[in-house]
């Protein structure tokens, strides 16, 4: 996924949320959720000291953050402070479109959105002593809890609400990282191809297999096209490395659990005649990347029986026969990029905006050759082979010439080794 050091922040996440309240509760756990995940987090602690106005390093971690969450509790409108955050955020929406996630926590979003209930009592403790700043924060209030959010009082299981989050939050981040340009050349074909086999309108339930060779971008066009829809659908997942966790010993079965506990709400360590009795005909979107045999989807899904009106699952893998064991519906063939868009990715790592002279572009072709349009094989090669010298380039394809273009972890070591 996109982190921090490929999103261009210093952080992926800042956590804005009333320490009383939630500090070593719900907080906490979202936090470790998030650090598993290897999703850098910002959480402010004690050692911080809060004087009149928000600090500096406060201030500087938002700007620094790819995503604000913001939890409100019971007494979050109770604190200058997180209403300062609160401001800041909202600033930072506006002019550089920061992502917002509104938790819930034990309060309804009406009750911030018009300071009732609990809600309101805390917030009226400020009145006489912040009279010139309350408009402002009633105003801030309202309009980060209009944006759609997470729920404590709808998803109540705890453990479920802060892996929901998380996979929200991991899923915005992978869309940061995918909306680089660069990142798409030659892309926009194969997405308005498989956005039309989609059909997202129907109410059909079917299946669309995306199939091609290693590193030619299946994964990267399937992950910006799920970010663009999986809002349209009640429940959705992206299940990454299928055929990898399907190795280990207890992996399908580990696997199964997350997808049931995804699409019902449903803590996966609850009972498994629990799971099963709360599925519901949701219309369910769920991509299941890199799978290596039919034999895997059928068994992590065929236990949800039917799905609701509108559903789409969407296989990505290797092979068209592992296509053809899932019966799939609709099938979608990546190609390789053509050569000049090949060219332009390339380039785009290997030098820049630098005119890399006849020399090189002579070796590139070469380059094109051997990565046969594939664009993970174009930008680990251009980026390991930037700066270096025309006889390292020929000594790389070299070793290349003798390393099939289907072995990336092989392609990988070389680059690695040198």
């Amino acid at each position: 996924m996109a982190s921090s050091s490929s999103s261009g922040f210093a952080y992926d996440v800042f956590l804005s949320y009333r320490g009383e309240d939630t500090r070593k509760t719900f907080t906490s756990h979202l936090y470790a959720a998030l650090q598993r995940k290897n999703i850098t987090t910002f959480m402010a602690d004690d050692t911080i000291t809060r004087g009149t106005e928000i600090s500096s390093n406060l201030l500087k971690a938002i700007e620094q953050s790819a995503i604000s969450v913001i939890v409100f509790s019971e007494n979050y409108a109770s604190s200058r402070w997180c209403l300062q955050e609160l401001e800041v955020i909202i600033i930072n929406k506006k002019k550089r479109g920061q992502i917002v996630i509104p938790v819930f926590y034990g309060v309804e979003p009406s009750e911030v959105r018009w300071q009732a209930g609990c809600v309101g009592k805390a917030f009226a403790e400020l009145e006489n002593h912040f009279k010139e700043k309350l408009e402002r924060w009633k105003t801030a209030l309202s309009e980060i809890a209009n944006i759609s959010g997470w729920n404590s009082c709808v998803v109540r299981h705890e453990a479920v609400l802060v892996q929901q989050i998380v996979n929200d939050i991991y899923e915005k981040l992978n869309y940061l990282s995918l909306v680089k340009e660069k990142e798409l050349v030659g892309a926009t074909k194969h997405i308005e191809k498989i956005e039309s086999l989609l059909s997202i309108g129907s109410k059909d339930v079917f299946t669309l297999g995306i199939w091609g060779i290693i590193g030619v971008g299946k994964s990267t066009i399937a992950s910006f096209i799920y970010h663009r829809i999986y809002e349209g659908f009640e429940r959705y997942c992206f299940i990454d490395n299928v055929g990898e966790r399907a190795e280990s010993s207890d992996g399908l079965i580990s696997l199964r659990e997350e997808i049931l506990s995804t699409i019902t709400l449903v803590d996966r360590n609850s009972p498994t005649n629990e799971l099963f009795s709360t599925k519901e005909n949701k219309k369910v979107l769920m991509v299941f990347d890199n799978v290596t045999q039919g034999g895997q989807v059928e068994f992590l899904i065929g236990a949800l029986g039917c799905f609701g009106p509108g559903s789409r699952i969407v296989i990505i893998t290797r092979y068209e026969q592992v296509l053809n064991e899932c019966s799939v519906e609709k099938a979608y063939k990546v190609e390789g990029l053509l050569h000049a868009e090949a060219l332009v990715l390339f380039n785009s790592y290997a030098f820049g905006d630098h005119n890399p002279g006849e020399r090189y572009l002579e070796l590139s072709k070469n380059i094109m050759v051997y990565a046969k349009g594939a664009p993970f094989f174009l930008k680990i090669l251009g980026s390991f082979l930037s700066g270096k010298r025309p006889q390292d380039w020929e000594s790389t394809l070299n070793i290349l010439g003798r390393t099939p273009n289907t072995d990336f972890k092989e392609v990988l070591k070389i680059c690695y080794n040198d």
